[in-house]
């Protein structure tokens, strides 16, 4: 029996012996997708106060429609005006609280300010307010990977007309806690392998954030996330 558990024991030994670590990184990648509002929470942009508060609130999956909500104002007809980089209106609707325009184009920053008008398709009773932005950047244009066998991902991203940069946040949690780790040029490819200055984690799932600012100075009012996860496989 001593002979058969000093055998048993052996075969262990030797079967961690062969046991080798693979490092992978699933990347949630087709899994980057884009989410309305801003990529740091505490950020907000500039309002008109003589105009009712209004921000983009949906833009469909094949980018050609966007929908705007508008703080409700009993007898207040609102316009809200889309324009493309070069100032030009290219989209508009009047409504009390909820604006849709249709025929936008995938890949474009957009802006778009408010007026209050005198009824539906009347005359402007104001001036149009400051200019906010949106993208309708395909979320497929943005590249995220997990490195072969590194704690380590990369991201690219697109280049677009009338976008300055993207800023890219991180966290471990899905909705709160990122954090600002740099800002990206168009077209750039970077590499990442730490969050807050230490190593990604086996085991752990880290969210990213990218938030587009547009040439004007002004943040667009959507986001693209994602996130990767870093696990060990065993191989024999």
């Amino acid at each position: 029996m001593k002979n058969l558990r000093k055998s048993l024991g052996l075969f262990a030994a030797a079967f961690a012996l062969c046991m080798v670590f693979a490092l992978g990184a699933k990347v949630n990648a087709a899994d980057v997708e884009m989410q309305i509002g801003n990529a740091d929470a505490g950020k907000g942009q500039v309002q008109t106060m003589a105009i009712p508060d209004f921000a983009i609130s949906y833009i469909s999956s094949d980018k050609s429609q966007a929908s705007f909500s508008i703080a409700y104002q009993y007898g207040t007809w609102t316009r809200i005006g889309v324009f493309d980089e070069n100032d030009r209106l290219v989209a508009y609707d009047d409504a009390l609280s909820y604006a849709t325009v249709t025929g936008l184009q995938k890949n474009k920053v957009y802006y778009y300010r408010a007026q209050t008008v005198s009824d539906e398709y009347g005359t402007p009773t104001s001036q149009w307010s400051d200019a906010k932005a949106f993208s309708t950047i395909d979320s497929k244009k943005i590249k995220f990977k997990g490195v072969k066998n590194q704690k380590a991902c990369t991201i690219k991203v697109p280049k677009v007309n009338g976008v300055k940069n993207y800023t890219l946040y991180m966290s471990t949690k899905y909705d709160k806690g990122f954090k600002k780790v740099k800002n990206i040029k168009p077209g750039k490819k970077i590499k990442l392998t730490k969050f807050k200055k230490k190593s990604f984690k086996i085991g752990k799932r880290y969210y990213i954030r990218l938030q587009v600012n547009t040439k004007k100075g002004v943040t667009c009012g959507n986001y693209y996330q994602g996130s990767v996860y870093f696990y060990r496989t065993l191989k024999f």
